[in-house]
């Protein structure tokens, strides 16, 4: 293989889908949830959306583009606008609204807070974890017009339960319209408006009780989640937002590989973190004499956050920028790529794209150059080491996880 990108996980593919009898045509690719298939919850969505109201409409993750193919199709090419955190959803996202002949719908980053009081419409396909989900609710709420109405949908094993309950909590109410293989759908209308708090929307609108959950850090509009961690010694403060791995808190693995980030290990050295989060990792490499740090993440959350740590802790040799897995690197080479791999499809983990980084990894180390992975210990990226690199080594050990060196 002459490069990287032309690994199969990099591969673009088409998907057809049948919705209204009509066949239509998007593209997809690996890295994406649910990648190969449109869901039961979208496919309930899409057919909601041939009843809905004029006006304009916000698809609140965006996935693959189907929702808003689906859209302009019936009339909305003009009104609809697309957003998501995925950087790989926004890309394939555009390429099938480009397809499909409706180039000039937007398809952007999520940028928090949502404009207020703009759409009539806000379409969310149930995203992971419940406290990503109840920000949205509040985005939401803020971007509805008066009489706006949220359509929701999400499967019954990945919480749509509760969320739905935290949507009539903060709407006052919410009709289940639709059931379907393990499936629902509901609609919320936004008929009054929560009471004034730091960050909200003012109105003159009839006051509501907003519940206490709606006026969390991280969930409020235009809030972070801000905490004190205290790494090898040293107190850091950082901010975060819900949807990124491990949000609030410094997790196990990330404190294992980061009790090995001495200044022997990166001292005038060029460092990737891959899978960054909210940039821990790098901040430290950084601050340990790494000469420059590049962190990437799929996640356009955690690149907003990790860049904001980066300033909030002053550091200047470092800088953070969405990548789908390591594609964003193009004539960069690196000393050390380090990495708590963020390669899970639910509970499953995901070898495909495993076997993508560590393959890409080669390409881009200099020579002599380390790749670090901590890992759980039952996740057997060793062996996927191995066979890339001829070569691997078990740095440290504790009962749940291990840390993984490959040396070019």
């Amino acid at each position: 293989m002459d490069h990287p990108l032309d690994l199969p996980y990099y591969q673009m593919h088409p998907l057809t889908v049948s919705i209204g009898g009509q066949d239509l045509h998007v593209i997809t690719k690996q890295g994406l949830p649910h990648w190969d298939a449109v869901t039961p919850e979208v496919e309930l969505l899409a057919e909601a959306m041939y009843s809905r109201k004029e006006g304009p409409v916000l698809i609140l993750g965006c996935g693959n583009g189907f929702l808003g193919v689906v859209i302009a199709r019936q009339g909305g090419a003009g009104s609809v606008s697309l957003v998501d955190t995925n950087w790989i959803a926004l890309r394939v996202a555009k390429i099938s609204l480009v397809e499909n002949g409706y180039e000039t719908i937007p398809v952007n980053p999520l940028h928090y807070p949502l404009p207020a009081e703009t759409y009539r419409t806000v379409v969310i396909s149930l995203p992971k974890g419940r406290k990503l989900a109840r920000r949205w609710l509040v985005e939401a709420w803020g971007a509805l017009q008066f009489n706006g109405e949220l359509y929701l949908a999400g499967a019954n094993t990945e919480g749509i339960q509760s969320v739905m309950q935290d949507a009539k909590s903060l709407f006052g109410n919410a009709t289940v319209l639709a059931y379907r293989k393990g499936c629902r759908m509901g609609r919320m209308v936004k008929q009054i408006y929560p009471r004034d708090a730091p960050g909200r929307i003012q109105s003159v609108n009839v006051p509501g009780k907003e519940p206490a959950w709606a006026t969390e850090n991280g969930i409020a509009r235009g809030s972070w989640f801000e905490f004190t961690a205290t790494v090898c010694g040293v107190k850091k403060s950082l901010r975060s937002l819900p949807g990124v791995f491990s949000y609030d808190r410094v997790d196990e693995g990330t404190a294992l590989l980061i009790q090995q980030i001495t200044p022997e290990w990166v001292l005038g050295k060029r460092l990737l973190d891959f899978g960054c989060g909210y940039g821990l990792i790098g901040i430290m490499a950084a601050r340990f004499g790494a000469v420059w740090v590049d962190m990437v993440d799929v996640d356009l959350s955690a690149v907003a956050a990790a860049q904001e740590n980066l300033v909030l802790n002053q550091i200047l040799n470092a800088q953070a920028r969405p990548s789908d897995v390591l594609d964003a690197i193009t004539t960069e080479r690196y000393d050390l790529i380090v990495s708590n791999p963020p390669f899970h499809a639910g509970k499953q983990v995901d070898y495909a794209m495993a076997q993508t980084f560590i393959s890409h990894s080669r390409f881009i180390l200099n020579t002599g150059g380390r790749l670090v992975i901590v890992a759980n210990r039952f996740i057997r990226y060793d062996r996927l080491m191995k066979d890339v690199f001829g070569n691997v080594a078990v740095l440290v050990e504790t009962g749940k996880f291990h840390l993984l060196e490959s040396v070019r």
